[in-house]
């Protein structure tokens, strides 16, 4: 549907010779067509295409379906699908307009971001004088009774359980083609929905059962439109009245005697959105009849017959309410039978009818519920509509009790003002609830019951429940489903004075408080958008973000939304606010292709997006990872050759083939495999040189990213960049003596990393070259320039014990095998490569392997494939996963400071920027020695050294505690060292090697830390690489692009459902140290890192200098996982977010005290003050500071953190208390001086003593503390 709001511009200069057009020339007119970027342009093209939808509306047809191709945005189907069924609607509409019009210019704003949207025609909407009341009345003081909410519901019939969740579709899990199938996928659906797909049958079904268990009394229930698909190129009238009709029958069965009031969605329409506005000789749409049927035995036959005529009724629901459901899709942007007539400002008679029903309601002393699709005050509202209804609702404000609306998918609300020039409580009239949806699109499924009085009907509270879908059990075990919140439970004790009583309305002003508190609390907003997706994905929204977010919860009318359009091609409403999570609503997008020109070291190819909301935030930067072909099966080729003819199935000897490495997997792409014997030459040339830049001629068929050898000695490089027959190349070796004419050998395969057992207790370079290994053989500390040895040793066998048996059918990421990797890591599992698939024709039996070993054989297609235990993979690209799911447990790392005050989770970013000699590096090694996590891989990024000689002697002797033994610490650790006197080019090489590894222990199912040590040098490297280039540089030099780089590297943390059998969820955090100049936080690397990850761990050299370590410096330092880690410590830890939010006060308030005590003296402080300012010290210094070379205190486990706050700020309390009696402090701090001195000892405690022992000797200082401050009172 968005290629569909491209219409005028796709027309442009082509529509009068459309046949002189060939393919490329279809093209060039997509590139104009995008920049097209002023409204004289804009006009120019609606003039051209009137002239064509003038002729006949095939012309049109034929030129809008050639463009849409020619774009490649979505296969030919969908052009073909769509175009097909809009264009007679465009060209009836593109008659009527005439250029200039306010109807030209609000089509090209929509578009084109251009002209500006025409100020609202002015017209006082005729209505009698108030009959009521200007105020709504009281609460009745009697019980509640509930109502349901749901909506979007998007039931998909062709869903199919099994079958691609990656597909090229706007929406997936069917059966488009082979490889989309069931047990031919790599990404299966499950048979309870996918956030790639919309709703099967099965979910549909749980909403309803959970409905009749959450809400059994329901009162009634509204439905607030869109049940069909957002399959828009395949429906037909027939398939959606089926789809209505299947879904009416589905609530009928279910819900039982439960009345539904429904409205009608903008995807019921065939085509859809398609409402047309009465005119002569132009009947209503049949769907309208329909649904007068399908509602007819819940409203009755004059509503029915209402619905019939305009889709839109008023009925009452017993003699205190009357519903009243709006036909909001005459009033939405993209139908486009809307601008077939905008000087008509009451379209279909709506506005007077719904007048009409108000006033009578008001006459009658009714109550009133609005219910409608699209809520009137969002952007696709027209402004002139939108406008006209707001005078109504203000008018009949005292009357309307709610207003219920859909159509976003999110879990929002609108509030509507008699005064949008100053929008206070006082003048909130109207509230607007917004319900998610039921399909999982945009978050998990959803629906909302509210607690509701039964005389006023106001609305007491609004509870949102959830399907988790990230639950582990949810595919098995089917939905369960959970309160999320309420909305008077979340946001009620945030008010002043907090609103909490059960029997209190939730007024207009109730929630424009709510949005005033939001404002000022970043923690409370931060949980409204995360509640938005229902906890899927978060969105992270601050500075203009939030101020548009705040002000389109006040915006009743969409004219004061804040809404302003971009200059620029807008086909996909979620590029113009991904940041705030909103759904796409329709699903197809208009994304063109990248062409090879402009690829360069810092981009490639852009293949096309699903239209998915994988995309994240804008501010957490999540790159598009999708196919623009169907992945393929694994093949025999030249690389890969096809199992021996002497291959036995039951032989116990594996199925070996001569030594040689697999075929690293590739992700898909829609270029043809770049095999280099087969399509060109092998050898390219050197052209120039510039240190690690080297530039090669004779290149052509080289593929971006590709590995090569570069000179006689075979250096490894990188292709980055691609000019005609020439490729730019990132050499990762010293490349002194190279000289130009070598020789460039292309291998048709991107730099990949081996993975299998035999990783960890390793210790590689930046391109995975085992360190140790290279001692053995060049007897040097150096490393010999093209030495090439494998990352993983061939000679070592491993006990392999299969999973799978001859006939099963295999996917990627199905575990067939497993080996013992060491007495930490017990089990390895063997895991089928991602995009691989098909039937297992042989395996080995349980024995002794080595990793390259062919002891599986796997058959697709007719053909046969061998894979042994390891697999490589492409460093630039991230494995993948079924779903991202959302972090729930915390990171634990021992430093009490951490934990306690700035934690982050398991799939978290962390960023610890500080000066030289802050502890950057100690901090990552304490983490790596103690944290919680599985599996640890330490990245040395162009770090000095003597530190890396130093984590490289250190890390080997260290051990760790594990259920009672002592364990070496690299029995679970990956090392990875490039030190700065490497080649640059490496240390760029070096990241995507960790993180690679990372993600590989990550699909076996287990936690993983990953430290990247430092990511400023990382950075430096692009800046001299960029430079090398000739690239404009951006701020200090660094490319422009450094930004996106970091954020494509974090974003590849994260907790996953992994693919494949049997299910398992892992997690990959991330800890980056950062290196800014002279501790200038300002500096790009560490500004542009701040704006990506979700922790700050800021260092502070005043407190190195004081040997304060760790040098956190609070202020400065944040978490944004603290709200989400607080339902893990409520269950485990109640105390915990209580104690940790006091100990951030008392710091907090010390720090203010501290500038007084500098001006005046301690003094003239109170005694309270002073209690504060003196427990402040003790806290920094007995509790935020760490000695991590003593046992007692190296590790300090959460229990004991959550004692030493626990007292601490016992302590204070009581000392207060104290105070507030009479005493004075210099009493109290004397006859306390030995609990005192306890305090300051309360680290000393070893944790190795045990908890219980632990916890005794804290329980009694507790007791003593009671009783000494008894004491105290009672002199």
């Amino acid at each position: 549907m968005r290629f569909l709001l491209a219409v005028p511009f796709l027309v442009g200069g082509v529509v009068l010779a459309e046949e002189n057009f060939n393919v490329e020339s279809w093209g060039d007119v997509w590139s104009s067509i995008k920049e097209s970027t002023t409204c004289g342009s804009c006009e120019a093209a609606l003039s051209l295409a009137r002239r064509v939808s003038k002729s006949n509306d095939q012309a049109l047809t034929r030129v809008l379906q050639r463009l849409c191709k020619a774009s490649k945005a979505q296969d030919d189907d969908v052009c073909d699908g769509v175009i097909e069924r809009e264009a007679p609607i465009i060209a009836a509409a593109l008659r009527k307009i005439s250029v200039g019009s306010r109807a030209s210019k609000a089509l090209c704003t929509t578009l084109m971001g251009v002209c500006g949207y025409p100020d609202v025609e002015e017209w006082n909407v005729p209505m009698p004088a108030r009959q009521s009341p200007s105020r709504r009345p009281k609460s009745s003081g009697e019980p509640s009774i509930q109502i349901v909410h749901f909506s979007d519901i998007h039931i998909d019939p062709h869903y199919e359980t099994g079958a691609n969740t990656e597909c090229r579709k706007p929406i997936c899990c069917r059966p488009y083609t082979l490889t989309d199938e069931p047990g031919y996928s790599s990404s299966p659906a499950g048979p309870f929905g996918d956030h790639k797909c919309d709703s099967p049958v099965s979910l549909e079904k749980s909403m309803y059962d959970a409905i009749n268990r959450v809400a059994p009394n329901a009162s009634f229930a509204m439905f607030t439109g869109d049940i069909v698909d957002h399959a828009i190129w395949d429906t037909t009238t027939a398939s959606n009245d089926n789809n209505i009709d299947k879904a009416y029958f589905s609530m009928n069965q279910t819900l039982g005697k439960l009345p539904i009031y429904g409205t009608v969605g903008n995807h019921e329409a065939s085509p859809v959105n398609a409402f047309p506005i009465n005119a002569p000789g132009r009947k209503a749409p049949p769907v309208y009849g329909l649904l007068s049927d399908e509602w007819r035995h819940w409203i009755g036959p004059e509503a029915a017959a209402q619905t019939a005529a305009m889709g839109a009724y008023s009925v009452k629901h017993g003699n205190k309410l009357r519903v009243i459901s709006l036909n909001t899709n005459i009033y939405y942007r993209l139908n486009f039978w809307t601008y077939y007539d905008m000087n008509d400002k009451d379209p279909n008679h709506q506005i007077g009818w719904l007048v009409q029903q108000l006033d009578e309601a008001e006459r009658a002393g009714e109550n009133v519920y609005i219910i409608g699709h699209m809520p009137p005050g969002e952007k696709d509202a027209l402004k002139d509509a939108s406008n006209y209804l707001d005078q109504i609702f203000n008018r009949y404000s005292s009357t309307i009790a709610a207003m219920f609306f859909g159509h976003t998918h999110l879990d929002h609300f609108e509030i509507s003002y008699s005064d949008y020039e100053a929008r206070t409580a006082d003048n909130a009239r109207v509230m607007s609830y917004i319900a998610p949806s039921l399909t999982p699109t945009a978050g998990m499924p959803s629906f909302r019951v509210y607690d509701v009085d039964p005389v006023t009907f106001a609305v007491r509270d609004a509870t949102t429940y959830i399907a988790d879908m990230s639950h582990p059990d949810y595919q098995s075990a089917g939905p369960v489903w959970t309160k999320l919140y309420s909305a008077k439970e979340a946001y009620g004790k945030a008010l002043q004075p907090p609103v909490t009583d059960p029997q209190a309305e939730l007024t207009p002003s109730f929630w424009h408080d709510v949005t005033t508190a939001m404002e000022k609390d970043e923690n409370l907003f931060d949980a409204y958008m995360s509640r938005k997706s229902r906890g899927w994905k978060p969105a992270i929204c601050r500075d203009g973000c939030k101020d548009e977010e705040i002000c389109q919860l006040r915006a009743g009318r969409s004219q004061d939304n804040c809404f302003k359009p971009r200059m620029g091609f807008h086909l996909d409403r979620r590029r113009l606010s991904e940041q705030r999570g909103e759904h796409d609503e329709c699903g197809s997008t208009v994304t063109p292709e990248v062409s090879d020109s402009a690829s360069s070291a810092s981009s490639s190819s852009s293949p096309l997006n699903h239209s998915n909301h994988n995309n994240g935030s804008s501010h957490s930067k999540t790159p598009a990872v999708a196919a623009s072909s169907p992945p393929q099966p694994p093949t025999a080729t030249a690389d890969h050759p096809p199992p021996l003819s002497t291959l036995q199935s039951s032989s116990p000897p594996p199925l070996n083939s001569p030594a040689r490495s697999p075929e690293p997997e590739m992700a898909p792409k829609a270029q043809k495999s770049n095999k280099a014997d087969a399509e060109g030459p092998t050898h390219g040339k050197i052209y120039s040189i510039s240190g690690p830049v080297v530039v090669a001629e004779d290149m052509i068929g080289v593929a971006m990213y590709e590995l090569v050898r570069v000179g006689h000695e075979n250096l490894v490089g990188e292709v980055i960049r691609i000019s005609a027959d020439k490729a730019t190349i990132q050499v990762y070796e010293e490349t002194a003596g190279v000289k130009v004419g070598d020789p460039v050998t292309r291998t048709g395969k991107p730099l990949s990393v081996e993975l299998g057992p035999g990783l960890l207790n390793g210790i590689y370079d930046g391109i995975q070259r085992p360190l140790e290994e290279i001692a053995k053989v060049a007897k040097s500390i150096y490393i010999p320039r093209g030495i090439s040895i494998p990352a993983l040793d061939r000679s070592k066998k491993w006990q392999f014990t299969p999973t799978k048996t001859v006939g099963d059918h295999i996917a990627g990421g199905d575990v067939w095998g497993h080996v013992f990797e060491n007495s930490f890591i017990s089990t390895h599992k063997i895991l089928f490569p991602p995009r691989a698939r098909g039937t297992i024709t042989k395996i080995a039996s349980k024995g002794e392997y080595t990793v390259e070993d062919k002891i599986l054989e796997v058959e697709f297609d007719g053909n046969k494939t061998q894979y042994p235990m390891m697999q490589s993979w492409p460093v630039r690209v991230p494995r993948p996963s079924t779903e991202k799911l959302s972090a729930s447990q915390p990171f634990v790392v021992g430093q009490r400071v951490l934990d306690a005050l700035f934690p982050s989770v398991q799939g978290g970013t962390v960023a610890i920027p500080g000066a030289f000699g802050c502890g950057k590096t100690v901090i990552s090694q304490s983490v790596s020695k103690f944290s919680n996590s599985d599996v640890i891989v330490y990245v040395g990024c162009g770090e000095r050294g003597n530190e890396m000689a130093e984590v490289l002697k250190d890390f080997p002797e260290l051990t760790i505690d594990v259920q009672g033994r002592k364990e070496p610490i690299m029995k679970r650790t990956t090392l990875i060292a490039n030190t700065s006197n490497m080649p640059v080019a490496a240390r760029e090489a070096s990241i995507y090697t960790g993180i690679t590894v990372a993600e590989y222990f990550r699909d076996q199912g287990l936690d993983v830390a990953m430290m990247a040590d430092s990511s400023s040098r990382w950075a430096e490297a692009l800046r001299e690489i960029s430079g090398r280039l000739g690239e404009m540089p951006a701020d200090q030099g660094f490319p422009a692009y450094l930004s996106a780089k970091l954020a494509s590297f974090y974003e590849r943390a994260g907790r996953v459902q992994t693919l494949g059998s049997p299910e398992r969820n892992g997690s990959v955090s991330i800890v980056g140290a950062v290196s800014p100049p002279g501790g200038d936080f300002s500096d790009p690397v560490t500004s542009s890192t701040l704006s990506i990850v979700q922790v700050f761990w800021g260092l502070d050299k005043k407190l190195a200098q004081r040997k304060h370590f760790p040098s956190i410096n609070t202020s400065l330092s944040y978490s944004k996982y603290t709200t989400i880690l607080d339902k893990y410590y409520e269950k485990e830890y109640p105390e915990f977010p209580r104690l940790r939010d006091r100990v951030k006060q008392l710091l907090s308030d010390s720090e203010e005290l501290d500038q007084v005590v500098q001006l005046v003296g301690k003094s003239a402080l109170s005694d309270p003050d002073k209690i504060t300012l003196d427990l402040a010290g003790l806290i920094k210094e007995d509790f935020l500071q760490q000695n991590g070379y003593s046992d007692y205190d190296q590790f300090c486990p959460i229990w004991k953190t959550e004692w030493m706050m626990k007292l601490m700020v016992g302590f204070h309390d009581e000392a207060q208390k104290a105070i507030g009696q009479g005493q004075s402090w210099a009493k109290v701090r004397e006859a306390t001086s030995e609990l005192q001195a306890k305090l300051r000892q309360l680290k000393f405690e070893l944790p190795t003593d045990g908890e219980e022992a632990v916890c005794k000797r804290y329980e009694a200082i507790q007791q003593q503390m009671t009783d000494k401050f008894a004491s105290v009172m009672d002199e």
